[in-house]
């Protein structure tokens, strides 16, 4: 009954009836419950489902999943009313790919499948210098980490809701695992071409027209490469000895993926910028399950199931690994045939493999520069438990940490519960396993993950991310509690909140907000902390760590109970920026709360400042705080613009955009005596807007003066009460001042 189940098919609209586009179908389906998605194109969204009375021309889309309601389907039964309208807006995107350029020609003529994910692209916004300079004046706009295509193809990105007209460059950060990129702009060919300067992996300046969806945007990356190669081969054991036994009926297994990493750093552990390749195996010579990776440099290497297989539909569903020759033998060992599994946290792979020139084993094909004995053995699950994990999904796009990336993936020793364990607490009614790589910048993508086992009754089905509750935003300074919740058995909680908001729980005092705390199960236990005064304003991230025992840090594994990570948002404030005299700085001045996850204001962005700063010019907030803010932009002062002339006697014209439905409250200094309190210089009142530009006008008087003066727009949410005045504190949106 949930949206989380296995997809069937996939399929790409094309021509219908009288060759009109748009039309799609999925046929030969067998009885059963099915659902539609749809992955709307960058620059669209999805159109108000359900308008109308005739199902056959609405639309079915949930705006904020793209899937149509659970369809059911008896024997012979079509169903063609399915149907996704989807509807442009006037922002951009760009994007597209990251590959292992492995004959360094500098032209993407490798396999789908040499796209490199987990490879971090950064955004910035130029400064206005026509110089792409990261980190010296250049705004960071946004980042994000390379991934799967929709088709299962690794490598691609994509930036969208982009603004036209700016000027934009992308970063590419080079994983441990490339020793450079490739050659810049080669071929001729700007869709098949790497973009990324050879130097610091930035690219040339661009704009974007409305609408516009730029996927030419690449990197190539060169890695060492060799003579070398490994593989062999996962089967399915029927006896759990560890060894493969083709004569008793022992079957290699085929569709099964698994991922190279190279040991940069020789810990023995995949991180995720040593991601290599991605191989899938399938029958050869006779054999099924047979895998290989070639064209190495000598090295460390990892080999890992990777953790799709496991998942329900996955070639490896409802299988372990073998256990028979536990400890798994040395891949080194040289030794054919034997299973080199085991357990690393969520994924299954081998310990590493260490390939030389000339080195390598010649038992099966004589090539000595060739391993063919690094092979995995499955067993049936049966009456053994398939290990099962929680996984944090607090943002993780970067291996190690920075501002608002953490460690919360299986490649980046994010925390970890084994949730499987009989008689084990739990945060809330429920948990479900995980892959160990949902992280997003929601914190919510293991919410209803649909990857594991439940554990528990779920209040909503699927959403596991229950036992913890608040209300936000934390206002530094301020005291601020949250109610945690423990089921199935008594926990000791660790808990921490990231004020700095630099990646990082706990680096700072006050993080920590619970050590060893017990929760019984029972009534909710209240947690409660004063917000730290040097509480960094904006969108951070807390930890909620539950276990049986205590003493669990922020990161790495722990042997039972869960983890749940949160967004929230820590207020900050907006002022204003005229001189000094209409009341722009210090005690009483204009300035207006921001809940980061909440906000409502005007144009485009709000920044966070800590008082006024008034200038002649009314621009002292222009480009303040430039990477705390909420929404995107260059100028945050960009919610007003006048058309035309303010004349004396006449009504002058403005524009006033505003994020969200809203209120407004505005003055105009019409005597340029340096104040608004004069009567008459209030131009709007509790005047409503709407989401987008509203057009509206105001009288001004006979006697304004003919001098430079000053505007100030207030804008606050829809629903607050009473009219605001030219100074003071409003409980949420934006002030803007304009000579």
């Amino acid at each position: 009954g949930t949206l989380d189940d296995v997809p069937v098919s996939s399929t790409i609209t094309g021509n219908g009836p009288g060759s009109a586009p748009g039309w799609y179908s999925f046929p030969g389906l067998a009885p059963g419950n099915y659902f539609v998605c749809i992955a709307a194109p960058p620059t669209f969204v999805y159109t108000t489902p359900d308008a109308g009375s005739d199902d056959a021309l609405d639309s079915d889309a949930n705006p904020a999943t793209g899937c149509a309601p659970i369809t059911v389907l008896g024997a012979n039964e079509n169903n063609p009313t399915i149907d996704f309208g989807i509807v442009p807006t006037q922002r951009a995107a760009l994007g597209n790919y990251v590959w292992f350029d492995r004959n360094s020609n500098g032209t993407q003529n490798e396999s789908p499948f040499d796209g490199a994910n987990g490879v971090t692209v950064r955004l910035w916004i130029d400064d206005g210098d026509g110089t792409a300079e990261p980190g010296t004046g250049d705004t960071l706009a946004a980042t994000t980490v390379t991934d799967n295509d929709l088709y299962g193809a690794p490598g691609y990105y994509l930036f969208d809701g982009l603004i036209p007209g700016v000027s934009y460059f992308v970063q590419f950060i080079r994983p441990a695992v490339a020793s450079a990129f490739t050659g810049q702009n080669l071929g001729g060919d700007d869709s098949v071409d790497s973009d990324a300067a050879l130097s610091n992996g930035v690219t040339a300046l661009l704009t974007l027209a409305p609408s516009e969806v730029n996927l030419s945007v690449d990197a190539g990356l060169i890695v060492p490469g060799g003579p070398l190669s490994l593989g062999d081969q996962v089967w399915n054991e029927s006896d759990n000895d560890g060894v493969f036994e083709p004569e008793n009926g022992e079957l290699g297994v085929d569709g099964v993926r698994l991922d190279l990493y190279r040991d940069v750093n020789n810990d023995g552990a995949p991180t995720l910028d040593e991601y290599l390749a991605t191989t899938t195996t399938a029958t050869a010579s006779g054999f099924a399950g047979r895998y290989g990776f070639g064209g190495l440099a000598a090295g460390n290497y990892l080999v890992v199931i990777a953790p799709q297989n496991l998942a329900g539909g996955g070639a490896l569903f409802t299988r372990i690994t073998a256990t028979g020759n536990d400890p798994a033998p040395d891949p080194d060992d040289d030794v054919n045939g034997d299973d080199n599994g085991t357990d690393l946290g969520a994924l299954i792979g081998a310990r590493p493999v260490t390939l030389s020139n000339g080195g390598e084993p010649t038992s099966e094909d004589g090539d000595n520069n060739t391993n063919l004995t690094v092979d995995f053995g499955f067993i049936a699950a049966g009456a053994a438990a398939v290990p099962e994990f929680d996984y944090g999904d607090a943002p993780d796009v970067v291996a190690g940490t920075t501002a608002s990336d953490y460690n919360t993936t299986v490649l980046d020793t994010g925390a970890s519960h084994r949730i499987d364990v009989p008689g084990a607490p739990r945060l809330g009614a429920c948990v479900d396993g995980d892959d160990g790589f949902n992280q997003g910048l929601g914190a919510d993508r293991d919410d209803s993950s649909g990857y594991g086992s439940v554990f528990g009754s779920c209040a909503s089905a699927g959403d596991d991310e229950d036992g913890v509750s608040f209300t936000g935003p934390f206002v530094p300074g301020v005291p601020n509690s949250f109610l945690i919740t423990a089921s199935n058995a008594s926990c000791v909680l660790n808990a921490w909140v990231d004020w700095n908001r630099n990646g990082v729980f706990g680096d700072s005092a006050g993080e920590q907000i619970a050590s060893n705390l017990n929760v019984a199960v029972g009534p909710p236990v209240l947690l409660s902390q004063v917000v730290p005064l040097t509480a960094s304003p904006g969108r951070s991230y807390a930890r909620f760590r539950c276990a049986s025992v205590g003493g669990v840090g922020p990161t790495g594994p722990a042997a039972d109970g869960e983890v749940e990570d949160y967004v929230i948002g820590i207020q900050g404030r907006d002022y204003a920026d005229a001189p000094v005299s209409y009341g722009t700085a210090g005690g009483g001045a204009a300035n207006h709360a921001i809940d980061p996850l909440d906000a409502v204001y005007l144009g485009a962005c709000v920044d966070f400042e800590t008082d006024g700063q008034p200038n002649a010019a009314a621009t002292g907030d222009d480009l303040s705080a430039g990477s705390d803010r909420v929404g995107l932009c260059l100028d945050d002062e960009d919610g007003v613009s006048f058309p035309g002339p303010i004349a004396a006697c006449s009504n002058a014209a403005v524009t006033v955009t505003a994020s969200a439905l809203a209120r407004l409250d505005a003055f105009v200094d019409f005597n340029a005596d340096g104040d608004f309190g004069d009567p008459g210089e209030q131009i709007f009142a509790g005047q409503t807007l709407a989401a987008g530009a509203n057009a509206l006008s105001f009288a001004v008087p006979c006697n304004a003066a003919a001098a430079v003066t000053y505007s100030r727009f207030r804008l606050t949410r829809s629903g607050t009460p009473g009219v605001l005045g030219p100074t003071g504190d409003a409980d949420s949106g934006e002030v803007e001042d304009y000579r």
